[in-house]
């Protein structure tokens, strides 16, 4: 039998609990504020003294593992995001959160069950679909990507990401035409967003509008110079459209930044072919590196001309 003694010393400590975690509360609800005002110094005293005061509080513990993901320390946030777990395993955002922590230190297959078990928690959560269905594309599983996907854009319609992601799927599975309205609709949301761009450059001229593509290859271009995959998409447009010499500078281009570009070499020693002007005195450095134009075309079935 319990003892007076027990249960009044019991009763206490719920009392002081309770309103130890009534200010944690107040405490982390300040700090978010602050946090949403980019006052993020401040917000962190008030999560910190809201973990003092009553480490059992979950929140606090997850908001601390906000601040350390934004600062990109993985590790510490992974740590904060799984201690408020323990304590609260059914918040479907420390269990997306944690995904993305783990994704960004290559724990893929973990973040994906991560976000799983977000989504089941809360399928109404956005990010836990968008995380989801973007990280699904990216380990090649599209069928299950376009379920997640499709939630996502449906909870928050005007998000650029999701729609991009969604289009990359649709194109990943057979449907160009879907693709390209998804892609479009995420550049109407964000007009610099500059890979969506470039595969909208690539859908269309995989569809066979070569004047949409290339204008929309020169404008991902144009916002970001650097896109490989744009400036071989160009060069591969150009060839269709029989401009060679407008082609052979694009995969040159491409060389010149990234001289083991493997696509751009074999892209190169193609339409150099075509144009019957395979001379080592039209070879970049980078391919004579990698034995000449002409083994790039010969030795590779496996690059294949139409690759972006």
């Amino acid at each position: 039998m319990l003892t007076v003694a027990f249960l009044t010393t019991s009763a206490s400590a719920v009392a002081q609990t309770n309103e130890a975690t009534v200010s944690a509360r107040a405490l982390v609800a300040e700090g978010s504020e602050l946090l949403r005002a980019g006052r993020a110094g401040e917000a962190r005293a008030r999560f910190i003294e809201a973990v003092s005061i009553d480490p059992r509080y979950a929140p606090a513990h997850y908001f601390m593992g906000f601040l350390r993901e934004q600062e990109r320390d993985w590790p510490g946030a992974q740590g904060y995001y799984e201690t408020a777990l323990k304590l609260a395993p059914a918040m479907a955002e420390a269990h997306d959160r944690l995904g993305f922590v783990l994704g960004q230190q290559g724990r893929t297959q973990d973040a994906l069950a991560a976000f799983e078990r977000a989504v089941a928690l809360n399928p109404n959560l956005f990010d836990a679909q968008y995380h989801l269905g973007a990280t699904r594309w990216w380990t090649q599983q599209p069928d299950a990507a376009i379920t997640a996907l499709r939630a996502a854009v449906a909870i928050n319609p005007q998000h650029p990401e999701a729609r991009y992601y969604l289009g990359l799927t649709l194109r990943q599975l057979g449907d160009r035409p879907g693709a390209i309205a998804e892609l479009k609709q995420a550049l109407t949301l964000n007009p610099s967003l500059a890979v969506a761009h470039t595969h909208l450059g690539i859908v269309l001229r995989e569809s066979g509008d070569l004047e949409g593509s290339i204008a929309s290859l020169l404008r991902a271009l144009s916002l970001d110079a650097s896109q490989d995959d744009a400036r071989n998409a160009l060069g591969l447009a150009y060839m269709e459209r029989g401009e060679p010499d407008a082609a052979v500078d694009a995969f040159q281009t491409v060389l010149k930044r990234s001289p083991d570009n493997t696509t751009a070499l074999h892209n190169l020693g193609t339409v150099l072919m075509q144009k019957g002007d395979l001379q080592p005195g039209h070879c970049p450095e980078a391919a004579r590196r990698l034995r000449g134009c002409r083994e790039s075309v010969t030795r590779g079935g496996a690059i294949a001309a139409g690759s972006s």
